[in-house]
């Protein structure tokens, strides 16, 4: 077999690997999805899990950088999908805001990975890096929008921090009390403290 041969096998199974710990946590939680049952669940040795991935971590990590850039794929192929700067802009914050979003096909097992970085140093920095890479999507696109001229790289980063800081109190807070928490709401605000934030620091640059 061709070395080229061998690692598409080798990323086929990690994938699958990684598809069945996602499956183990939305069933037993992050803590009690054991390597015995991921092993189990994935139909393999419980010894191919260290062939593939060293260690526990190193699985958790990888599964959290493969939900999250899935989902800065998908966010990507939605935006694509419109043909000005400032439509891609808007597409990007229905996105963050939609309810299948919010909630999606992870289940809220990201509470676990959170309480799992709390603890953990290398867990938390893959988030670093993974928090980094939607930063830098959103950026770009309150850059290209032109809602934001002359606004110094600085303050779009910082705008994004507090898109971001949204997105996730608004996903917490409407997990815990749907009823009183409107994601479409939110997402208006949101968009509208963006553009009046951005309107007055142009005003301020040009003064």
């Amino acid at each position: 077999m061709k070395k080229s041969e061998r690692k598409s096998i080798a990323k086929k199974r990690r994938a699958e690997i990684l598809e069945a710990f996602h499956r183990c946590i939305m069933k037993y939680g992050l803590h009690k999805a054991s390597n015995r049952k991921l092993a189990e669940e994935a139909g393999i040795q419980l010894s191919s899990l260290h062939h593939y991935f060293g260690n526990r971590n190193r699985i958790v990590e990888e599964l959290i950088k493969h939900l999250i850039e899935e989902d800065i794929d998908r966010g990507k192929a939605l935006g694509n999908q419109y043909g000005s700067s400032k439509e891609r802009f808007d597409n990007m914050i229905r996105y963050l805001f939609d309810p299948s979003v919010l909630l999606g096909r992870h289940g809220g097992i990201f509470y676990d990975f959170w309480s799992e970085a709390f603890r953990n140093e290398k867990i938390r920095g893959t988030f670093r890096m993974e928090i980094e890479s939607i930063r830098e999507v959103i950026t770009t696109h309150i850059r290209d929008s032109g809602i934001a001229p002359g606004i110094s790289r600085v303050e779009i980063k910082e705008l994004a921090n507090v898109l971001i800081a949204l997105h996730e109190g608004t996903e917490y807070l409407w997990n815990m009390d749907p009823e009183n928490v409107s994601p479409k709401n939110s997402a208006n605000l949101a968009k509208r403290f963006i553009e009046a934030y951005a309107k007055e620091r142009g005003k301020r640059k040009k003064a």
